[in-house]
């Protein structure tokens, strides 16, 4: 009554309809501006005294200070649905906030299927093996073909140096297979190097050795884990894998020489020596073994992902902007280095001293 004379009973119902049209249109059109509104309330910069352009567009426009949605002469009944409508805009946005909160979340909290997560993490253990297992027997074994305490020393070295340059072939191979078929080929050239590892006391030519440890090197696949775990695990659980993966690293180069002395007692006992299978053999024989159920296991148990996630992309403008972190990267690297050198010399240091001092 205070906003104007009262209207005949035509005219109400008139209002009346045009009220409930304008709840319909407010709702309709304004979706795509709460859709946005939403979003700008995720990122902390919603003003809910703000009214939308859809009510502004039907003439419902705030004061000159913010303040709250005025309604127009045309009656009360108009004034009740814009708040019904402005209700509807709170609880949308609302809901859309919330539904966007918890996206962020799982996508930080997001895992790759277990199967295929404790395969990657695999490869580190079986990598670390593979490089030590051979450091009891690679002196004895050099010599017997012929070289000295150097070559079995490269023998040894080649492995890191092979991987060195297998991480880029791995990036050319990205570019035209799937991360599934990658793993497939570098475990079966795992498997040949290993058996020519093998075979190269049957054949008495020394450089057998070094081609065989430089091609179990390209194979490495030391990169593919890290890449896998960057692609598929969320932020908040990104270090606990990483984690695993260091464990399975290290757990590696203590396992290499422990199974190399007891392929080497149970050899001795089984009274088993000759130019196919001996102490010197036996370290390739059994890592060919142990890389060929792991290829079985890869064909059938690993979930590949879209190429087109782990295809390489060259760098783009509007990243040429971010700077690496050099010196913090180096000091990094630096530290891996170290560590692994300190650790491989501890090794063959102490193989050495107990086969010639201490009659292991």
């Amino acid at each position: 009554a205070s906003c104007g004379p009262a209207l005949p009973v035509g005219r109400r119902a008139r209002s009346s309809a045009a009220a409930m049209s304008t709840v319909v249109i407010a709702t309709v059109v304004g979706a795509p501006a709460l859709r946005q509104e939403s979003g700008e309330a995720h990122r902390g910069a919603v003003s809910l005294s703000e009214p939308s352009p859809a009510v502004r567009s039907l003439g419902l426009a705030s004061g000159a200070s913010g303040g709250p949605v005025t309604p127009t002469p045309s009656g009360a009944s108009t004034s009740g649905s814009v708040s019904a409508a402005a209700s509807i805009a709170a609880s949308a946005a609302s809901i859309g906030v919330a539904g966007a909160l918890t996206a962020d979340e799982d996508v930080a909290n997001r895992m790759p299927p277990l199967g295929s997560l404790a395969l990657l993490l695999l490869l580190p253990l079986l990598v670390g093996t593979n490089l030590v297992i051979v450091i009891p027997t690679a002196d004895d074994y050099s010599h017997r073909l012929g070289g000295d305490q150097l070559f079995g020393g490269l023998m040894i070295s080649s492995i890191p140096l092979g991987a060195w340059i297998g991480i880029y072939l791995n990036q050319w191979m990205l570019r035209g297979m799937s991360f599934k078929s990658v793993l497939i080929v570098i475990t079966a050239g795992t498997i040949f190097g290993n058996v020519l590892y093998a075979l190269a006391g049957l054949m008495c030519f020394k450089w057998t050795l070094l081609i065989s440890r430089v091609v179990i090197g390209l194979c490495n696949g030391f990169s593919l884990p890290c890449m896998y775990i960057s692609l598929t695990v969320g932020l908040k659980r990104r270090s606990e894998v990483v984690l695993y993966f260091s464990a399975a690293t290290t757990l590696g180069y203590a396992v290499g020489p422990t199974l190399a002395a007891v392929l080497d007692v149970f050899l001795k006992s089984m009274r088993v020596h000759n130019l196919v299978l001996d102490s010197d053999t036996a370290p390739g024989w059994f890592m060919a073994l142990v890389y060929f159920i792991f290829l079985v296991l890869i064909v059938v148990v690993f979930e590949d992902l879209p190429m087109h996630v782990t295809r390489p992309r060259p760098r783009s403008s509007a990243d040429a902007g971010d700077r690496f972190p050099l010196l913090s990267s180096c000091a990094a690297f630096w530290h891996v280095c170290v560590a692994s050198a300190q650790l491989t010399m501890a090794e063959v240091y102490l193989v050495y001293v107990g086969q010639q001092h201490w009659g292991w």
